[in-house]
């Protein structure tokens, strides 16, 4: 019996110090089974693309529409057929240069928020499988911007050659604008382009504004009379092109309506076709100076004569060194201002106590030359030679 407690008490010291004797025990381990790593197959470039893309037709707003406008949420949205993954890449277009990512999907759908800078203009959607890049799917699209006219307002009434801010908004980016205006004729004037030297139009933050002079607009060949009535446009000049544009305001003309056209014209300026009245034009009147505060101006070298029009005081004998003073007479020629003899036949003579032109062909007391007094035997001068 005793010999039993004993046998036991030396099984549970041996139970007990069992797992330290197995601690430091050194095992040798047996060898893994490597884990193989499963790859998408890489396409065969030399066989032809497995599978379609094809973009869905949608009668949903913002679903693949051909043109969208910068601060929506659009979808792009399409289907793989037959495709070894149906994990894509979308990304636009412009140019065939890469615009917008707009992200990765294998879904047959994806949502993205079009960028308010996006200008506006043609696009494309390309839809590209990840495993074949070759498979892929294309889809114009075109963004789009909206600009309202906020400036000149309907009905207003514009003082003519004052001073007026046309002003404008717009959602998305237009790009470059044009800003013109034009009357019920169909005659148009450019107020001011961006992109040019110097232009005076300012865009920021949805807003558009450029100062204008108001100005009727009279240089449209039309057969029709001229109208007040005026709008103004602003364009977007990429493509594709966004117009927009004010109500009807007016421009009424402050000085004469000339014409059949009734053409606003300043008379009291310097128009040289309509100068001091309408239709007088001083080019038909001899002024070859242009006008000046609607009178007529003669060239530098000219002095207007009441009633002659222009001309030149130094050789005109109507106005020999003044306007009116006429050469005639024996003295019919103007010379630096000067009546003259006309020679060679007349000359300045002594005669009779007078300095006046003389024929010395004919005049005995002046035969040939001044002077030349033809004696009793030769009185008489004949050509100039004095013969008896």
């Amino acid at each position: 019996m005793k010999n039993i407690h004993v046998i036991g008490a030396l099984l549970a010291v041996f139970i007990i110090f069992l797992p330290y004797a197995s601690y430091g025990a050194t095992t040798t381990p047996k060898p893994q089974t490597p884990i193989s790593v499963q790859t998408a197959p890489k396409p065969n470039i030399n066989a032809p693309p497995q599978g379609t893309i094809t973009f869905i037709t949608s009668s949903t707003p913002n679903i693949n529409v051909s043109t969208v406008l910068p601060g929506t949420y659009q979808y792009v949205q399409w289907t793989c057929n037959g495709t070894r993954s149906n994990e894509v890449g979308v990304v636009l277009f412009q140019n065939n240069s890469p615009v917008l990512t707009i992200g990765t999907s294998a879904t047959g759908k994806i949502a993205y928020w079009v960028p308010q800078n996006l200008i506006a203009g043609n696009y494309e959607y390309r839809v590209t499988n990840k495993a074949d890049p070759r498979i892929q799917a294309r889809k114009p699209v075109s963004v789009s911007a909206k600009i309202t006219v906020t400036k000149p307002v309907q009905n207003e009434v514009l003082n003519m050659e004052s001073y007026y801010e046309v002003t404008w908004s717009y959602v998305g980016n237009p790009g470059p604008v044009a800003v013109s205006y034009k009357n019920e004729n169909g005659c148009e004037k450019t107020i001011a382009v961006t992109g040019s030297a110097n232009s005076p139009i300012i865009m920021a933050n949805g807003l558009g504004k450029v100062t204008w002079k108001a100005m009727p607009i009279d240089d449209c060949f039309s057969s029709n009379p001229k109208t007040n009535k005026y709008r103004v446009f602003v364009k977007a000049t990429g493509t594709p092109q966004i117009t927009a544009s004010s109500g009807l305001f007016s421009i009424p003309c402050k000085y004469e309506l000339c014409g059949q056209t009734h053409m606003c014209i300043n008379t009291k300026g310097n128009d040289a076709a309509n100068c001091g009245s309408c239709g007088y034009s001083c080019w038909a009147h001899g002024h070859l100076g242009g006008c000046l505060n609607g009178k007529c101006l003669c060239e530098a070298n000219q002095t207007d004569c009441p009633g002659k029009g222009c001309t030149i005081l130094k050789v005109d004998p109507q106005n020999c060194g003044a306007c009116g003073n006429k050469c005639v007479g024996i003295s019919p020629d103007c010379d630096n201002g000067r009546c003259i003899c006309r020679a060679p036949k007349h000359m300045v003579c002594p005669y009779y106590g007078q300095i006046t032109c003389v024929d010395v062909t004919i005049n005995s007391e002046n035969c040939g030359k001044c002077g030349n007094k033809c004696p009793q035997d030769k009185r008489y001068c004949r050509n100039g030679v004095c013969q008896p």
